[in-house]
């Protein structure tokens, strides 16, 4: 399934840098291999979590378990941050 998209995103990037009238060139990075699911999770897009089947299949596939979303964290008690100090 990467090199799939691997080989996609090569497509565009090669037929973008062979038309010579744009000011940039492309090039591969982290993205090339990527689903468009997974690029949209990333940019944290708000329609993609609106579609909860979406976000569903994704976690499967990628072996991450969707909880329910506390309302408040605590980040001194969840160990995340130091107390408050005596300033």
């Amino acid at each position: 399934m990467r090199y799939r998209n691997f080989q996609a995103a090569d497509a565009i990037i090669k037929a973008h840098n062979a038309n010579g009238t744009s000011k940039f060139t492309m090039g591969h990075n982290q993205l090339s291999s990527m689903t468009e699911d997974e690029k949209k999770m990333l940019r944290g897009d708000p329609t993609f979590w609106s579609d909860h089947k979406t976000a569903r299949r994704l976690s499967t596939e990628l072996g991450v378990e969707l909880g329910a979303v506390p309302s408040s964290v605590n980040w001194v008690t969840a160990g995340a941050v130091n107390p408050i100090k005596n300033q």
